[in-house]
């Protein structure tokens, strides 16, 4: 059976775990963005930052004292200065919502698009902070994907977890169509051919913690080829 999510449906699990800040910085960029661009999602997340408010609030009130918020001030100032951003054009502004445009290092049009397969086209996405220290030390890959209307992205399963947002556009495969502001959580029980809308194409974000397996009958003998 495919595991996939979509139109806010994420796990309650998993989305309580975000609002308490118990998942990593890229899995966090995912489902931040997603809720950005899903009512639902945000308003799922609005109720489980408040579950998740009064659960810190019961299990660590009684410890917090001056000491330990002197330390937590001390920690944020001795964070790094925020790069500036780039100055968006009004596509990118458009398209990318807020959460996400701060790992962007231009515009759309001026990443470093390299093409993977026929049609398909990625551009990898500044280092999140600090994943070397994610929760459950994973090394993700954080990009963005472009799919050219009406193209298919080759046969695959995944090694790992995948966590597609769609930011413009949409794909769909033999079990869901997915839309602007929709998510796909993919993993091992997961084998499937995205293609893109025949008008729109697709440009999605992309978290992944493993390569992809390409499970295709040609697709299969490049796996040994494919590069993370």
């Amino acid at each position: 059976m495919m595991t996939t999510q979509s139109l806010g449906q994420v796990a309650p699990e998993l989305l309580l775990d975000f609002a308490t800040g118990a998942v990593s910085e890229p899995v966090a960029l995912a489902l931040a963005t997603h809720a950005s661009l899903n009512n639902e999602a945000a308003a799922d997340l609005a109720r489980l930052n408040q579950v998740g408010g009064a659960l810190l609030e019961t299990e660590m009130g009684s410890d917090i004292n001056e000491s330990a918020l002197d330390a937590l001030l001390d920690r944020l100032d001795d964070e790094p200065a925020l790069v500036a951003r780039p100055a968006f054009d009004d596509e990118t502004k458009a398209i990318i919502p807020e959460p996400l445009r701060g790992y962007l290092p231009s515009s759309l049009k001026d990443l470093n698009w390299r093409r993977s397969t026929a049609g398909v086209e990625e551009a990898d996405l500044l280092v999140p902070h600090g994943q070397d220290n994610a929760a459950d030390g994973a090394d993700y890959r954080v990009a963005l994907l472009r799919i050219e209307p009406g193209r298919e992205v080759p046969q695959h399963t995944h090694r790992g977890q995948e966590l597609t947002v769609v930011l413009d556009g949409s794909y769909c495969d033999a079990e869901n169509c997915f839309r602007r502001g929709d998510i796909e959580i993919a993993d091992g029980d997961t084998d499937h051919a995205p293609l893109a809308d025949a008008v729109t194409g697709c440009l999605c974000l992309i978290v992944m913690d493993a390569p992809l397996k390409l499970t295709g009958p040609i697709g299969r003998w490049l796996n040994p080829f494919i590069k993370y």
